[in-house]
Formats: C-alpha cells, structure tokens, sequence
C-alpha cells in the first residue's frame, strides 16, 4: 500500500474462531475473514470482512474460570477505549468509570465494546498505566503513590520506624452519626494483626444502627514497633478526626492491657472507660497455664471454660463468689493469675 514519501504500509489476515478442542486451542476457519490495512505514517487502518459473519463462534475468555464465566460469551473492549482510559492516568478510576459509561449510547451491542466492562476493569487498566510512567519500583515510593491517588491514607512516617495510618472518611461519617444515638457504643481497639514484618492495628465499632449491630473497622495503622509514640500518634489522629468522642458518654474502649495503649487512651480520652478484651484474657491465661507445666488439652479447656463462666457474671458480687469456689480447685500457681 503505498504512502507518503514511497513509504509502504503494511497488512494483516484475521481467521474466525468457530470453537476451541479439548486443549483449549482455537479451530479457526477461512469462511469468515477480516484483512486490516494500515497506512505508513498516519493512524489510519482500513478494514475488509469477508465470507459469513455466523460461523464465528462467541467464546469465553480464554482465562475464564468459574462455570458462569465460562458460559458467558467474551467481547472484547475497543484498544480505542483502553487508550483513552491509560490518557486518564491522574484521575480517579471511578470518575472515569462514571463518565464513560455516561456517554455511551443505550444499545446494548454498543455498550458491550464501547463502554468499560466494569470499574476494576478501569482500574487496572490506569493503574497499569501509571506503572509504566513510574520512576522506580521502591515500596516507599509506591506507598506513596498509593496514598496521592486515593483517599484512605492520611500520614506516612517513614523515620525511625515506618507508620501508616489511615480511615476511609464515608465509615468515619458513619461513626460521626452512630455517636449521635443514645445506646451504648462500644470501640475494639485490636493490634495483634501482622503482616509480613508490620503489625497492623485497627480501631472498630458498633454500628448500633443495625439489629445485628455489626462491628466495623474504622481506623487503621501499619507500624513496625508497640511502643507508646505508636500508640500515642493514633490515638491524636482519633481525637483530631472525631472532635465528639472527647465529651461522649455513651462509649467504651475494649483493648489489651497492654501498658503503652492503655496509657495513650486515657492520656486522649481520660472520661471513656476501658475495659480487657476477653480474647487477651483467655490468651494469657493459656499462657500462664503452660507456664505452669498444665499442658494437657482438656485441663487447658477445663481452666478456659472457668475463666469464660467468671466473665460472664452480671456483677461483682456474683464474680467474687464464684471465684472463691474455683479458687478451692484450681493450681496454686495459677490462682496468682487472679
């Protein structure tokens, strides 16, 4: 095909796919063809179908693999389409979803090729993108990367000790009105969660706006150390995101015993009242069981189930008197837990 300057273009054969064999390998047929000729020097392609358009088979997508999938006929996006996702690098992925699916057409056919598949379907597509104009792979420059193109990390610290901290601001809105209600409400400060080399500590609550009242994570921090700065920088990112809690009456805080969070706590809400977690409580207590030699698995269920029933009494008076009486049967050593 010649062109500009006697330069030549160049063209391509396409066959159809009628099925796949056992293998999963095309079988393709010369009834039905597609030749593209593309100019030398200007984006332009010419397109020529020839034969019987319905002996093309629509398939699956090759890496389909679930049942409902692999019943579902694959329609691949226009590259023109992906092109324009990858120009949007910057954006948001869901304004850019919103957006081109607002100016397609309602046909359905056209939808299919000419309208994103689906929101992860734009986010991949710009996040790989955005990969490829990266300076580097560094994780601290990712990290910070990740937090310019979203909303949910607030604070990197990366001197001495790396820390993270982050909330997605439409679940703090939600806890901003759960403390408007009059019922109890309690927070579950948990940071015993690892991941690789970091600990991850989260904040949740009750959202008694439920009839379950489900508990929701609503703050979270990566960290290297439990030391009381860690803990301390947290809770004033709390105080400072939820100016309420500071006069709330209706809270409390369920958390380790742990002297570093304990401290922070009170030092930022000294009014709230915190109370033991009880899965600390049984961890310890198995802790300090081994420690004195009871290692068998029904006395270690025997103690567990004590502890449990102790916990579960509707007020002081009924605990004292329970605990005088397992007292009486439990190891002397382990009474000193109590």
């Amino acid at each position: 095909m010649p062109g500009s300057d006697n330069l030549t273009g160049f063209k391509r054969y396409f066959q159809s796919i009628i099925a796949r064999d056992e293998d999963g390998q095309n079988i393709l047929s010369t009834a039905f063809t597609r030749t593209t000729y593309h100019h030398p020097s200007l984006p332009k392609v010419l397109v020529i179908y020839k034969g019987n358009e319905k002996v093309a088979s629509k398939l699956p997508h090759g890496n389909a693999k679930n049942e409902d999938s692999k019943k579902k006929p694959f329609v691949k996006t226009m590259p023109s389409l992906l092109r324009d996702m990858e120009d949007k690098v910057g954006d948001s992925p869901s304004n850019t979803y919103r957006k081109m699916t607002a100016a397609m057409p309602r046909d359905i056919k056209v939808q299919a090729a000419q309208a994103p598949r689906n929101l992860k379907q734009v986010q991949n597509t710009v996040h790989n993108a955005g990969q490829k104009l990266r300076f580097t792979r560094d994780s601290l420059y990712n990290l910070h990367v990740r937090a310019m193109d979203g909303n949910f990390v607030e604070e990197i610290i990366t001197f001495p000790d790396l820390i993270v901290i982050g909330w997605d601001n439409n679940i703090a809105n939600v806890f901003d009105s759960v403390l408007q209600i009059p019922q109890s409400i309690g927070l579950y400060y948990d940071t015993t969660f690892k991941l690789g080399d970091f600990y991850v500590s989260i904040l949740s609550f009750e959202e008694k706006e439920f009839i379950n009242c489900p508990t929701i994570p609503l703050f979270f921090m990566i960290h290297e150390r439990k030391t009381s700065e860690t803990h301390d920088l947290f809770w004033r990112h709390v105080k400072k995101r939820f100016p309420a809690l500071s006069s709330a009456k209706n809270v409390f805080i369920v958390s380790d015993e742990e002297l570093a969070i304990v401290n922070a706590m009170q030092e930022h809400f000294p009014h709230i009242e915190i109370y033991r977690c009880w899965n600390h409580v049984f961890q310890n207590a198995m802790f300090k069981l081994k420690k004195c030699g009871i290692k068998k698995k029904d006395e270690l269920g025997m103690y567990v189930d004590d502890v449990r029933h102790l916990l579960s009494q509707p007020n002081i008076e009924k605990y004292n008197e329970l605990l005088l009486i397992k007292l009486v049967s439990w190891s002397k050593v382990f009474c000193l837990f109590f």
